[in-house]
């Protein structure tokens, strides 16, 4: 039971309410000064959220103060006993927890605040049927200011982040979140060299991630990775400027993110670095295009397009025209990747994968997140379609090189990857 003063009150048993109800949660201030307090036996006050902590075993005290969008919070509880510590926000979503910071003796958590409202505090114990004294303290910092420009951001870098109200860094008025009712934050990220990037955002609302050349052009967008907690865009890029949009799947919405950029080896040689192109459009573009699972893909190779490939491959020559396209894959994943330049009884089945005319004999290429040459294929059951199906040895970006199986050749195609193998192939 708490008690929001200087020194350890004597008769902290009297301040419990008749008849064995769970006492009120207790109003603290953010302020610095120490609060003292002790757990009894019948501190078994409502936790605000889902914990594993929340049953008769564990004694706790919960304190209550008022929090602003984009407010660091540091909250120290130094105990008798071996303590827990936990925050919630006012919605009841449990941000933070903390055993111990140091010693067994000392919990600690320090957080940025999303939301504004009523914030909760709980103190416990580590383990159960525990009883003792405590000191806890709680500090505030000052509110973070709004985002209107881009932070820096460079490769290899985590950065932590808060969605508040005010952050309007700039994004297209045609995009479905550049407007008012969309908060975000901006990072530029230079990119020197030729690279495969994997850009993860993970966040305590449902986050969505966008990645913008230096022109302004979307290179990708992601909304759910493996949950609404998460988004990553993969895509290989050349070197130039480069924006990433950090903003929110649905209008008004604040909340803690962390953003990691992370990059690989895209294997290009010096002479064919910034000469990638894409087969998402007629024109080439400066990065290779992300290629979803389960959704097709239309695109023309044209004799501009000169995607990157390692120089050992048969079909690196000038002779060869080449798309590119960059996909997130797990060792032990099996997964397809089907081509189709013509008319073909078996791809023609692939849901969304409708043949196109004329044919393009087409030749697929996997190449690893090490620069290795994983697969390839070019008849499966013609020469107008292609296929792999194979279970990934490597963890990271993968690209898909689209080419063909002559020189000189171009025309129309559609490509699609889905998450299982043929079976048999």
């Amino acid at each position: 039971m708490p008690c929001r003063c200087r020194h350890l009150r004597s008769l902290l048993a009297g301040l419990c309410l008749a008849g064995g109800n769970a006492p009120a949660a207790t109003a603290i201030r953010a302020d610095g000064i120490p609060v003292q307090g002790r757990l009894e036996s019948q501190d078994l006050e409502t936790m605000p959220g889902p914990c594993d902590r929340g049953g008769t075993a564990h004694f706790r005290d919960i304190f209550t103060i008022e929090g602003l969008p984009g407010q660091p919070l540091d909250v120290t509880l130094v105990s008798s006993f071996d303590g827990y510590l936990y925050l919630f926000d006012p919605r009841g979503v449990e941000m933070a927890r903390n055993d111990d910071a140091g010693n067994s003796s000392t919990s600690r958590i320090t957080a940025t605040l999303s939301q504004r409202g009523m914030h909760r505090i709980v103190v416990t114990t580590y383990s159960t049927g525990i009883t003792g004294t405590y000191t806890l303290t709680v500090t505030a910092g000052a509110s973070q200011p709004p985002s209107t420009v881009d932070a820096p951001i460079t490769l290899g870098q985590t950065v932590t982040g808060t969605l508040v109200p005010g952050d309007a860094v700039p994004l297209a008025a045609d995009d479905p979140r550049g407007g008012e009712e969309f908060l975000r934050d901006g990072f530029a990220l230079p990119v020197l060299s030729p690279a495969v990037v994997m850009i993860d955002l993970a966040s305590d609302f449902d986050g969505y991630l966008i990645l913008l050349d230096g022109g302004g052009r979307v290179v990708g967008v992601n909304d759910d990775h493996l949950s609404t907690r998460d988004s990553r865009i993969v895509a290989g890029l050349s070197p130039g400027p480069h924006r990433v949009i950090v903003t929110s799947y649905g209008p008004n919405t604040s909340g803690n993110y962390t953003l990691t950029v992370a990059s690989g080896d895209t294997g290009a040689s010096p002479a064919e670095a910034g000469s990638r192109a894409g087969g998402m459009t007629h024109q080439p573009i400066t990065a290779d295009a992300v290629l979803e699972f389960d959704v097709p893909v239309t695109g023309t190779l044209t004799e501009a397009d000169n995607a990157a490939l390692p120089a050992e491959s048969s079909r690196a020559s000038v002779g060869y025209h080449r798309d590119g396209y960059v996909f997130d894959g797990v060792a032990g994943e099996p997964i397809q990747i089907d081509f189709a330049g013509a008319a073909s009884p078996e791809t023609s089945t692939v849901p969304g994968l409708a043949p196109l005319s004329p044919s393009l004999d087409g030749y697929l290429i996997l190449v690893a997140p090490s620069g290795a040459i994983e697969a390839v294929n070019d008849d499966f059951t013609s020469p107008a379609d292609a296929r792999i199906a194979l279970t990934l040895s490597e963890t990271g970006p993968h690209r898909v090189v689209v080419t063909s199986f002559g020189p000189n050749a171009t025309g129309p195609y559609r490509l699609m990857l889905t998450a299982a193998p043929a079976s048999g192939e």
